[in-house]
């Protein structure tokens, strides 16, 4: 699906900030939903989110390992991979699981992703993408992708996140995730790198174009031994999962909210939740809902079973963006050629006419000016 001939490796010793926008240093903390609501609404939500993460900053931090490793990497993919700036409680966090966030990688087309390093034996390294920020329009451009969902920033980062990943799986085959957005960043990649990927979790996250699962399952298929598996972990009424084709194979992980509207669905931390809910330390990133696991199911069953209703929708309203974006920038280009061959023109007449700028050259070097 991508042109893998252009690939090429990215090895340095710590990750770079690059900045795609003049916005590149502001810290973004949270993001929305395939199908975005109001900007107030997701602005009131984020400042809620904010509101509570800040709250969880003077409670005692949990001094042992979490037992659930997908509850840690929920706060790798949901918290951190949304935080261009972690806190020390953060740092602490990490290392008590045996991690260190070793750099953070921002890309063209508002894309970022974040590499978690294992710093104990037996951990597998963590590549988090981060999903939907809709004050950033090209990740709202990415949900539209009529190709497959997120594939608009995917490919004009693809020689990076190769690279990254090729990094992180000197101590493994790494973990692939992302929050909506970013959990179909992680699917795409592991169909693309499947060798340097040992699993898939994602949160709250659509599916991908078929295309994209039937190459990890041609990939399972031929190599047993190294198999991908999924755990795609989703809460009912959120209408994001609802996107895309299919999901890659494996299983869906499903837990229910008590009240709450699509949007605080879509940005809840169902496992932290019920991480507390248990009796357990309070975590950075967390929400206030009550959710509980409502029980598992095969992604077989579930892409089976999948409308594509809101797929439909999906690219109904992506064609006609991104026909006129490729318009857009053949009209830009083309003025581009305009000008240059008109600029051109001028100069080669004023040569004739004028004797131009060779003889303005000639004066300059007599005079020594």
């Amino acid at each position: 699906m991508f042109d893998q001939q252009k690939l090429q490796n990215t090895r340095e010793e710590d990750l770079q900030v690059v900045a795609a926008s003049p916005q590149t240093g502001a810290q973004t903390q949270s993001q929305g939903p395939q199908s975005v609501p109001p900007v107030a609404d997701l602005q009131t939500a984020q400042e809620t989110q904010a509101a509570t993460a800040k709250q969880s900053e003077g409670a005692p931090l949990e001094e042992k390992p979490l037992e659930s490793f997908d509850v840690l990497v929920e706060q790798m993919a949901h918290g951190m991979a949304y935080n261009l700036d972690l806190t020390e409680r953060d740092h602490k966090f990490l290392e008590v699981n045996g991690y260190r966030a070793a750099g953070i990688f921002r890309g063209k087309r508002e894309f970022v992703m974040r590499y978690f390093e294992p710093i104990q034996a037996g951990k597998p390294p963590v590549v988090a993408f981060r999903g939907t920020v809709p004050t950033k329009i090209p990740t709202l451009i990415a949900d539209l992708d009529p190709g497959s969902i997120g594939g608009y920033q995917f490919g004009a980062n693809i020689n990076e996140i190769k690279g990254v990943m090729e990094r992180a799986a000197g101590h493994g085959p790494a973990v692939v995730t992302g929050h909506s957005l970013g959990g179909a960043l992680a699917q795409l990649a592991a169909s693309t790198f499947p060798d340097l990927v040992g699993s898939i979790i994602t949160f709250q996250a659509p599916g991908v174009d078929r295309s994209v699962v039937e190459q990890l399952e041609k990939y399972n298929e031929e190599n047993p031994d190294k198999a991908i598996s999924s755990r795609h972990h989703r809460v009912a009424g959120d209408l994001v999962p609802l996107g895309g084709q299919a999901l890659t194979p494996g299983s869906v992980h499903n837990h229910e909210m008590e009240g709450g509207n699509p949007l605080s669905k879509h940005l809840a931390y169902p496992l932290a939740q019920e991480h507390e809910a248990a009796g357990n330390g309070q975590l950075n990133y967390h929400s206030s809902e009550v959710i509980t696991s409502t029980g598992d199911i095969s992604t077989e069953v579930v892409n089976a079973e999948k409308t594509q209703i809101v797929e439909w929708i999906r690219k109904g309203i992506g064609v006609p963006v991104y026909v006129g974006m490729e318009v857009g920038n053949a009209v830009i280009e083309g003025g581009k050629k305009i000008i240059g061959f008109m600029t051109n023109a001028g100069r080669f007449i004023g040569r004739i006419f004028g004797g131009g700028d060779q003889d303005q050259e000639q004066d300059q070097e007599q005079t020594g000016n």
